[in-house]
């Protein structure tokens, strides 16, 4: 009995020791599975920061050379402008000198801008004709002008602007230059009166395809808490490069009058 007894603990015992063997063995297998996935996981993560690391070197790689031809493009423009800068510049002086307040130039845009004072102003009301006290300030324009678009491939942009006053309508008459009430079509007449001022003074026929309108009527006044002020009215002549594709949002390309 006591043997019978004796022998069922020691099986029982192996059978434990058996079931604890194969738990270890099992742990210790999942342990280095385990360890295998971290592994491979820590490689993976170490490949991904790698491709990470090249595709940021290249992307800041292509900045740098999209940088470089930005610079590059920009130099080749400023020695483009350079001239014209210098010739606008020679136009502001000479204007300064004998007391022109009413033209400004702004060599950073290359921007003429012909104002409308009240003491000499450009146009009559409703008028597209220029007076006789500007034609001094147009003549200084279209030689400058005429310098520009000889020495360069841009073109001349002259935009025409009011006031938001409103005239009572009026048939177009040729000879004392009225036009009608509407001030889109009274600015589009003026922008189109001095380009054939310019063209005429400046001998540049032949240069017609290279100076395009643009009309804006009342709607980007300068001084926009009074777009009745009179000093909204002005002809704007700017120099553009896209010679292709000029600003139109109100335009029409030059043409006859």
């Amino acid at each position: 009995m006591s043997r019978h007894g004796g022998g069922g603990h020691g099986s029982e015992w192996v059978s434990f020791s058996d079931l604890m063997a194969g738990t270890v063995a099992v742990v210790i297998m999942l342990f280095i599975v385990a360890s295998m996935n971290a592994a491979r996981s820590a490689e993976a993560r170490v490949a991904e920061q790698r491709e990470n690391n090249r595709n940021l070197h290249k992307a800041l790689t292509r900045a740098g050379e999209c940088q470089a031809n930005l610079d590059r493009a920009r130099e080749e423009q400023r020695q483009r402008e350079s001239p014209i800068r210098a010739r606008l510049e020679a136009l502001r002086s000479a204007l300064q000198a004998r007391g022109e307040r009413a033209l400004e130039i702004d060599l950073d845009h290359l921007r003429i801008t012909l104002a409308d004072p009240d003491d000499r102003p450009t146009f009559a009301t409703s008028s597209a004709c220029i007076s006789d006290s500007r034609r001094a300030a147009i003549e200084a324009v279209a030689e400058a002008v005429r310098d520009i678009l000889h020495g360069s491939h841009g073109t001349i942009q002259i935009e025409g602007h009011t006031d938001s006053a409103r005239y009572p309508s009026q048939p177009r008459d040729r000879d004392q230059c009225l036009v009608t009430g509407d001030n889109f079509i009274l600015s589009a007449q003026r922008a189109l009166e001095v380009r054939r001022t310019l063209v005429e003074i400046g001998g540049l026929e032949g240069y017609e395809n290279r100076i395009v309108l643009a009309a804006y009527g009342d709607t980007r006044p300068r001084y926009p808490e009074n777009p009745r002020d009179r000093r909204n009215r002005r002809i704007e002549i700017e120099v553009r490069w896209d010679a292709a594709t000029p600003a139109r949002p109100a335009a029409a390309a030059a043409g006859s009058p």
